[in-house]
C-alpha cells in the first residue's frame, strides 16, 4: 500500500476478519511497518503525514492515554533500544527485551486512604546474557499533557521513584518528553525530542501484566563471549611461582619498581632490578 493512500482515505477496514478488530488505513500501515521495522520502514513511517490533531483538548488526549501500552518498535538510534528509557542496560551483554507503560487517572479515594499515587509507570525487562538472568526496572511518577516548547500538544513523563526487582534505587528525577505522530484507541506513535519514533500498542491491563511476568521468567542464553572475556581476565593474572620465597610485601614493591622502570627491586631469583643498565657489580 502506498503512503499516498493515507491522505486519500481514513476509511475503517477489517484486517482480521468479521469478528476481529477494525483499524483505520493509518493504523494498518503503521502496524505493517512496525511488524518488520527495517530501516526503510522507519523512513516510510517518518515520512507519513502526522495524523494527530494538536488543536484538540488535552483532557481528551489524556483520556485516550489512560491504560497499558507495550512498545513494539523503536528507531535504531533510539536509546530505548540500547540502554532503555531507564538507562540500566549498560553492558554489551545486557539488552531490553520488554518495555511497558501504564497511564493512570487519579483515584479520589487516595485522599482518604493516604495512599501515595503514581499516575505514570514504565517497566523494562533487561536480559543479562553474561549471567543468564533478567531484572525488572520500574519507574514511577506522573505525566503532563499539554503545550511543550516545540509543539502545541505533547507529553512529559516525570519519574520520582526507580525500583529494580522491587528494591528502591537511586537515580530518580528523570523525565521523558515526546509529541504525537499518531494516536488511536489501540495504537500510539511517539516522536522523541531527537526525532526517534516509538510505536506502542494498547493492551488490557491483565494482558500487559501477564506478558511482563512471562518476560521476567524467560530463559536467557549465556553469550559464549562472556566466558571468553572471563578467561582473558584470568590469563592476564600472573601465576605464583612456588619457588619464589620473597615476602608478599617485597613482591609488591619489586613489581611496582619493574613497571615504573625504577632501580631498587629484585627479581624472584634475587637479581637486582635496574632498567637503566646492567645490574650493579658487587665489587
Amino acid at each position: 500500500m502506498q503512503i499516498a493512500a493515507v491522505e486519500e482515505s481514513a476509511e475503517v477496514i477489517d484486517v482480521e476478519g468479521a469478528a476481529g478488530p477494525k483499524y483505520s488505513d493509518e493504523e494498518q500501515i503503521i502496524r505493517q511497518y512496525a511488524e518488520s521495522w527495517s530501516r526503510v520502514d522507519q523512513e516510510k513511517l517518518a515520512g507519513m503525514p502526522d495524523a494527530f490533531d494538536t488543536s484538540q483538548e488535552s483532557t481528551a488526549v489524556k483520556k485516550q492515554l489512560i491504560g497499558s501500552w507495550k512498545l513494539v518498535a523503536a528507531s535504531d538510534a533510539d536509546c530505548i533500544r540500547s540502554v532503555g528509557l531507564s538507562g540500566r542496560a549498560l553492558t554489551r551483554f545486557q539488552s531490553v527485551i520488554g518495555h511497558f507503560q501504564t497511564f493512570a487517572k487519579p483515584d479520589p479515594m487516595d485522599i482518604f486512604t493516604g495512599k501515595s499515587s503514581f499516575f505514570m509507570t514504565t517497566s523494562e525487562v533487561i536480559a543479562d546474557a553474561k549471567i543468564g538472568v533478567t531484572s525488572t526496572v520500574t519507574m514511577k511518577g506522573g505525566f503532563y499533557v499539554g503545550p511543550l516548547a516545540d509543539t502545541e500538544l505533547g507529553v512529559t513523563e516525570t519519574y520520582s521513584c526507580v525500583e529494580v526487582d522491587g528494591a528502591a534505587q537511586p537515580g530518580a528525577g528523570m523525565s521523558n518528553r515526546w509529541d504525537f505522530k499518531f494516536l488511536s484507541d489501540t495504537l500510539r506513535v511517539c516522536r522523541a525530542v531527537d526525532g526517534s519514533l516509538r510505536v506502542y500498542e494498547k493492551l488490557e491491563a491483565d494482558v500487559a501484566l501477564a506478558e511482563l511476568a512471562s518476560l521476567r521468567t524467560e530463559e536467557i542464553e549465556i553469550d559464549p563471549e562472556a566466558f571468553m572475556e572471563d578467561e582473558v581476565e584470568v590469563e592476564d593474572e600472573p601465576e605464583d611461582d612456588p619457588n619464589d620465597d620473597r615476602p608478599i610485601w617485597q613482591k609488591r614493591l619489586d613489581e611496582e619498581a619493574r613497571k615504573e622502570g625504577r632501580y631498587g627491586g629484585r627479581t624472584k631469583d634475587g637479581t637486582p632490578i635496574n632498567n637503566f643498565g646492567p645490574p650493579p657489580s658487587n665489587n
